[in-house]
């Protein structure tokens, strides 16, 4: 097993129009990076009646996302698409009504409730390391390991948000999170305008899938409801939680919502983390040998670690911090500006569209050291190209940053370790990864990777 440096799709060498910025949303968003986006600081493209402003300089994020994020929001297309899918939660808000929501969630997301999860995760990670040994000892040891790690992230977001209440309709919660994401990501008819209580064939499917999906999670609810107990689960934070401000509890609606937001957002997004993360891992020897010899140091004999292990797996979890640098799930965010004037990154009128390519900044030299070398050891020292700088934001930036995101880094380590732990494993050399971004970045080919048992 040699090392070898993760790819990355070479920038488009063409000229994008309108037209293909619009229809690469419904195709391959990575075609509108050209390679004068990787070149340029600030590029501004007319679309229509509004410019679309790309934006790849560090003072400028801080700006969109924290200093004057006051001035920016939520994009009104992607407000629009999906919106009978996802209704008004937390991801597809904006105001008070975030504001409110984002303070009742946010503490559902703290230790106590990683502590509960803790084993529930360990079991699932097992999980996925008994699929792959099947494929090994049936004599079947390439195995694609996307669908898997899809599998794995709905296992874990269906525990944390229902503990083990939900386990009997994991596989239909799956095929309609499934459906409702194609349904959300083709929701063509939003992007260019069309008021959201139009019906289109999409959005009624969407609505078809919505009233599915709610009917699952109304039973599940009144099961926890009718049983009286309380459980350490973001179900339990959203049926309890006040708002320290207004003094108010999410409405059953708002809990449907959320439930729904929480399976759209959290899974294709973890699965893709923890399928790039061992991409990379199985391209490099030497990578693989430092975590294995980190993992046995820090867990022993122990069958699964221990909650408090995770901290001490620093460089497991630099090497998910690099494979989320090479590969983000969401490689562009979109804000639209709220009002007209002047930024970092000169003058922007109400209604622009302000993008942040994080497909593009994840590689800027003057942002990292050897950008296209996959080197986890940069996340281990504060300040030389870590998380803390503005030009790295795999969950978003700011106040908007996703609130799952400590749960999520969490999750793929433990995962990484456990893989690492159990198996070798490697690309083989007649494998070549595809990708697409509609918009998650996605393999278009699978990810193929040759597993041996240790």
């Amino acid at each position: 097993m040699e090392n070898r440096r993760p790819p990355r799709p070479a920038p488009y060498d063409g000229r994008v129009t309108a037209w293909r910025m619009l229809t690469a949303v419904r195709g391959n968003m990575l075609e509108t990076f050209t390679t004068r986006l990787f070149a340029a600081d600030h590029l501004r493209r007319l679309f229509g009646t509004f410019y679309v402003h790309f934006i790849m300089t560090a003072d400028a994020i801080r700006y969109i996302f924290r200093d004057g994020s006051q001035s920016f929001t939520r994009h009104s297309a992607f407000l629009r698409m999906g919106h009978r899918i996802r209704g008004d939660g937390i991801l597809s808000s904006e105001g008070p009504n975030w504001t409110r929501q984002r303070r009742i969630l946010s503490p559902a997301f703290g230790r106590t409730l990683f502590a509960t999860h803790h084993p529930r995760g360990n079991a699932v990670n097992q999980e996925l390391c008994r699929a792959i040994q099947t494929h090994v000892r049936s004599g079947q040891p390439v195995v694609d390991i996307w669908p898997l790690s899809r599998r794995w992230s709905m296992t874990q977001v269906t525990k944390l948000v229902f503990s083990d209440d939900a386990d009997a309709d994991r596989d239909a919660l799956l095929q309609l999170t499934k459906g409702a994401t194609d349904i959300l990501y083709g929701d063509t008819a939003s992007i260019v305008g069309l008021p959201a209580a139009i019906p289109t064939p999409v959005r009624i499917k969407g609505s078809q899938l919505r009233r599915q999906f709610d009917a699952i999670s109304r039973r599940l609810l009144e099961k926890r409801q009718n049983a009286g107990e309380r459980q350490d689960d973001v179900l339990d934070y959203m049926l309890h939680q006040r708002d320290k401000v207004t003094e108010t509890k999410l409405s059953e609606q708002e809990v449907l919502n959320n439930i729904i937001t929480f399976f759209l957002a959290g899974i294709d997004t973890s699965a893709l983390s923890l399928t790039y993360a061992l991409f990379c891992v199985a391209l490099s020897e030497d990578v693989q040998s430092r975590i294995l010899d980190e993992v046995e140091t820090v867990i022993g004999n122990k069958p699964d670690p221990d909650f408090d292990d995770y901290e001490a797996m620093t460089y497991t979890k630099a090497v998910v911090d690099e494979g989320l640098r090479f590969y983000p799930a969401v490689p562009l965010h979109v804000r639209m500006a709220t009002a007209s004037g002047d930024t970092p990154f000169g003058p922007v009128h109400k209604g622009d569209a302000v993008c942040v390519p994080s497909w593009v900044t994840h590689f800027r030299e003057d942002l990292w050291d050897e950008p296209e070398t996959f080197k986890p050891e940069r996340f281990l020292v504060p300040g030389a190209g870590g998380p803390g700088q503005a030009g790295y934001m795999p969950f978003g930036l700011g106040p908007h940053r996703c609130l799952g995101h400590v749960f999520a880094k969490r999750m793929l380590s433990l995962a990484v370790a456990a893989m690492v732990r159990s198996f070798r494993f490697d690309v083989r050399e007649d494998f070549t990864l595809r990708l697409k971004a509609t918009p998650v970045l996605q393999p278009i080919d699978g990810v193929r990777l040759r597993f041996a048992e240790r």
